[in-house]
């Protein structure tokens, strides 16, 4: 076993050596099984790790699961979607890249839609005021979920406007906030 785990400013591997590790172990007829938690294809690196082994052909399976998003919403009883509410729903990480988040801001802020935000927590404030000035309702209700579906999950229901300060208070609280979503 290898342990290649990674934080949001912590990696234990980088990305290029676990994609030449599992190229390398397939090469000399090795049976390998790589557990990703997360999304590995949303936001994640699943991808880049399969289009190395395609590339060299190394016969590879990838085996399905629920999303990280729907996974959290479930355990926490927030619907993504909800017949009355929202008909639709976005995925968008809130990685920064460069100190900044460059998104198309209006296509977050439309009407009868979902916004699910992976990453989010260092940008959380820059998220929060970008939404808002590009005219989503500071009254929005928005949640943070920690540890999701996990038995130690916990949730926090807020406002997009007030989204950041609950953060803070809660990292008071609290000695690891990094995977919160």
């Amino acid at each position: 076993m290898v342990y290649v785990g990674k934080q949001r400013t912590w990696h234990a591997v980088r990305q290029d050596e676990i994609n030449q590790l599992l190229f390398k172990e397939a090469k000399q007829g090795k049976w390998m099984l790589r557990l990703k938690g997360s999304d590995p294809f949303i936001f994640g690196r699943g991808g880049k790790e399969i289009a190395t082994l395609a590339a060299e052909q190394v016969p590879f399976q990838v085996m399905p699961y629920v999303t990280e998003a729907s996974g959290c919403a479930s355990y926490a009883g927030i619907p993504l979607t909800y017949r009355d509410y929202s008909q639709s729903c976005k995925f968008v990480t809130g990685q920064l890249k460069g100190g900044e988040l460059d998104l198309n801001w209006a296509s977050f802020v439309q009407t009868r839609q979902t916004v699910v935000v992976y990453m989010g927590l260092a940008g959380l404030p820059m998220l929060s005021q970008q939404l808002q000035a590009h005219g989503m309702a500071a009254d929005m209700p928005a949640a943070l979920i920690q540890q999701g579906t996990t038995g130690r999950q916990r949730v926090w229901v807020s406002t997009i406007a007030d989204l950041p300060a609950l953060a803070e208070r809660k990292k008071a609280c609290s000695a690891d906030l990094s995977h919160y979503r």
